[in-house]
């Protein structure tokens, strides 16, 4: 309609508005960034201690699949959230409810463990299978280095008795 409008336009630029296939295919694109980029998802949950552990993954493929995350991530995440809950109740580091947050953003999921009482310590070091069989802190070793296996990165932290570990999945 207008043949003059991208006259003065950069050489390099021209072939992305030379016609309209390309313009609307760029301004789908650019659009479709746009609009989905920051648009993060949230979900909570909250556990006890003698909750069947099918709540977690119940819990995890709900949203995952409500958010369009990547069945294997939201597995591996899954899993990483029994391991912790298996962990803070087997070695009795708290007696009071464990808030679960997960938050998922197109490139990535977080999800947070928290409990009021003693914080969980990973070891990058693998017990023995000996320590695994004899030792309870052996099993609980070994729980917190399957965690560390499936996410991508781990931490734990405690301020003022309140405990948390953060887990990063890349997605």
């Amino acid at each position: 309609m207008v043949p003059g409008l991208y006259a003065d336009l950069p050489l390099v630029l021209k072939p992305m508005v030379e016609t309209s296939l390309a313009l609307t295919t760029l301004l789908a694109v650019v659009l479709n960034l746009l609009f989905r980029i920051g648009i993060a998802k949230r979900a909570e949950l909250e556990l006890r201690k003698g909750d069947d552990p099918e709540r977690i993954f119940a819990f995890m493929e709900r949203n995952g699949g409500a958010w369009g995350a990547r069945p294997d991530v939201i597995r591996q995440a899954a899993i990483a959230i029994n391991e912790c809950y298996e962990i803070i109740v087997g070695a009795r580091l708290t007696d009071g409810p464990i808030d679960v947050v997960a938050q998922f953003d197109e490139f990535s999921l977080d999800l947070e463990v928290a409990w009021d009482g003693q914080p969980m310590l990973f070891s990058k070091t693998p017990p023995s299978k000996t320590e695994v069989v004899r030792d309870p802190s052996g099993a609980v070793r070994l729980a917190a280095v399957v965690i560390q296996r499936l996410a991508t990165r781990v931490e734990s932290r405690e301020k003022d008795g309140r405990s948390r570990v953060l887990l990063h999945f890349e997605h």
